[in-house]
């Protein structure tokens, strides 16, 4: 009986070295998942981050084209004014010339 015990302290030993070695790689494999997980976390990140940076510059620079449009509406509003009223006083001096001559 005593080399049968031996025996299955043998396979005991070898079937824990086995499980052990497993396990091991196991957790290898496990911390190489986590680490590629983190690193396609990190990059989906990084993409979102770029993405919002791109939208936030487009709508800087659209405003800023806005604006410019704004005040170019502006001004030529204003020119319009100025024309209009010149037009005006021009048709009012050219009523009295037409009063003085008849």
């Amino acid at each position: 009986g005593v080399s049968q015990s031996k025996d299955a302290i043998k396979n005991a030993k070898k079937k824990l070295e086995k499980a052990e070695k497993e396990y091991k790689n196991y957790t290898k494999k496990v911390q190489e998942q986590k680490k590629k997980e983190a690193e396609q976390e990190k990059k989906a990140k990084a993409a979102a981050q770029k993405a919002l940076q791109d939208e936030e510059k487009k709508i800087k620079e659209l405003e800023a084209e806005s604006k410019k449009l704004a005040a170019l509406k502006e001004t030529s509003q204003k020119e319009l004014e100025k024309k209009a009223k010149l037009l005006e006083a021009e048709k009012k001096a050219l009523q009295k010339m037409k009063a003085t001559t008849k």
